[in-house]
């Protein structure tokens, strides 16, 4: 993958980033299963080679915390993706994530 011959070049590693936000909004936004999960994947990525949390990381994390429904049965082929973007932004950035602790059960 891409995304492994640029994780030591900070500025390669954003260009791809960059050049791929687009697609995977529209894949989330779109609900295209077949692509969703690796969308998530790809953004706890992003999320754990970045020192900041982007404003769109921000949006997706909040989203996802504050629907339950993306944690009932009908989306358990998404709940792996979604708990590792999850644990990645808690574990990268627990301040932040602790403003959702009443989320978390």
């Amino acid at each position: 993958m891409t995304l492994t011959f640029v994780k030591h070049d900070q500025a390669a590693f954003n260009a791809v980033e960059v050049q791929l936000t687009d697609a995977l909004n529209h894949i989330i936004e779109k609900s295209i299963t077949d692509f969703t999960g690796y969308a998530f994947q790809l953004y706890a990525t992003f999320v754990a080679s970045s020192q900041e949390l982007k404003k769109n990381y921000q949006l997706l994390f909040e989203s996802i915390m504050s629907q339950e429904s993306n944690w009932g049965k009908d989306m358990k082929y998404l709940i792996p993706a979604l708990s590792t973007y999850v644990t990645t932004v808690i574990c990268k950035h627990p301040e932040y994530a602790a403003k959702f602790s009443a989320n978390i059960q």
